[in-house]
């Protein structure tokens, strides 16, 4: 689905898809097949929203228009696009193989008055928003989880072709010397996520337990993906978290994440909690600071100052 960060800014809420769906199981596996016949373009947040990207000083919040939206394909947002996932299990390790061929969810950022074509994409004075370009992309997807006792060890890869390599934006900042980053070029890239899980059962003779996770983020697009993304970029980062689950009658769950850049003096925190406070009713509350963020992380340092709370009071039938 495509990501809404106007909700969340680590990309964790989805907007809805229209969608097909069919499912065939087998003792050699389970096929999941897809048409996907509406695209929704990406929400970002407004000029007085939380986590908006900048170009450095010059450029310190971009904000990027939700009215105009381009497409690589003449059918536009009714593009249908077309997906499928085969996955099966063999002794410890399930895996899972997947492809989808159809319209890119990361939208490249255009100037409101350049050409629709993504080679002259900029933007040509300071303060013009952005309008958001999307092309047809095709990607093949790896998963993979090996059970050993305690121990969860992960990993997805996905290698997409057709997308192009991110924002352009050529801008003229206030003291006259021109700012140019290259424009985007048509690239076939790879990314991945490597990493593993350990529990502790019964800490401290409780009836709690301990997670512990690890977990290495890697784009080869490296600060190229940043300007579609969110804010502390997955191009080369170190993820390590842990969650402690009471066992109890209200099932209270507490959580604590640090997300490092590997590059960069850059570090962003994630506290979490939950806890049932009866058949019916529930609260959750997550917090994400960003500790720091290195100067020369253009992209993001306008964030630096932001950050994110968010409370849920829930109530089932």
């Amino acid at each position: 689905n495509q990501i809404d960060f106007v909700e969340h800014p680590g990309g964790e809420s989805k907007l809805g898809q229209a969608a097909a769906h069919a499912t065939v199981y087998g003792d050699w596996g389970t096929l999941e097949l897809f048409a996907l016949p509406r695209h929704r373009a990406r929400t970002f947040p407004g000029r007085r929203g939380r986590f908006l990207p900048g170009f450095g000083e010059e450029l310190p919040g971009v904000v990027v228009s939700d009215d105009n939206i381009r497409y690589e394909s003449a059918d536009k947002d009714k593009h249908v696009d077309f997906a499928a996932r085969y996955a099966h299990t063999v002794g410890a390790l399930d895996f899972g193989l997947s492809v989808f061929d159809g319209t890119n969810r990361e939208p490249v950022l255009c100037a409101a008055n350049a050409n629709p074509e993504p080679d002259t994409c900029a933007v040509s004075m300071p303060g013009m928003d952005p309008v958001q370009y999307y092309t047809q992309i095709r990607q093949y997807g790896f998963d993979a989880q090996l059970t050993l006792d305690d121990w969860l060890l992960k990993m997805e890869a996905i290698q997409r072709d057709g997308a192009f390599n991110g924002a352009t934006m050529r801008t003229s900042p206030p003291n006259g010397e021109p700012l140019t980053i290259p424009a985007p070029e048509r690239e076939k890239y790879i990314a991945t996520v490597i990493g593993g899980e350990y529990t502790l059962y019964s800490i401290f003779d409780s009836a709690a337990d301990l997670g512990l996770f690890a977990e290495w983020h890697y784009d080869d697009r490296g600060d190229r993906a940043a300007p579609s993304r969110s804010p502390g970029v997955f191009e080369n980062d170190l993820f390590l978290a842990a969650t402690v689950t009471l066992n109890d009658l209200q099932s209270t769950e507490f959580g604590a994440s640090l997300m490092s850049d590997i590059e960069r003096d850059t570090y962003a925190l994630g506290l979490g909690f939950e806890r049932r406070l009866s058949d019916q009713w529930s609260i959750s509350a997550e917090i994400v600071a960003l500790l720091k963020i290195d100067g020369q992380d253009r992209i993001q340092y306008p964030t630096r100052d932001d950050g994110f709370v968010e409370f849920n009071l829930s109530y089932y039938f």
